[in-house]
């Protein structure tokens, strides 16, 4: 008898992939209208030279939207930050050693 076809399940959230090439002209025009920042400010605003959490609230939505067309601007809100995948708090694993003399 074949096992089902069942994913595992993980704690960790899914991250969000956005890469603004695989992005159509209708959902960069959106973006631009959600967010209220043109797509060039919005590219160059990812430095954290700008608030982002409405710019960060519209790619989700429209990442989760093509998955689920039910998915709503105010579901978008409800994510966490950890699934935009902008890291988090430093790793442990990746701290510098003390006493390098750097």
């Amino acid at each position: 008898m074949d096992e089902p076809n069942v994913e595992p399940v993980t704690d960790e959230p899914e991250v969000l992939n956005f890469d603004i090439e695989t992005m159509t002209l209708g959902e960069i025009e959106e973006l631009e209208t959600l967010s209220g920042v043109p797509i060039g400010a919005i590219q160059e605003g990812m430095d954290g030279s700008r608030p982002m959490g409405g710019i960060l609230r519209a790619i989700a939505f429209i990442i989760k939207r093509r998955e689920n067309p039910d998915f709503t601007y105010e579901d978008a809100g409800n994510l966490p930050i950890s699934q935009m995948g902008l890291g988090g708090a430093a790793d442990p694993k990746e701290e510098t050693p003390t006493g390098t003399g750097s």
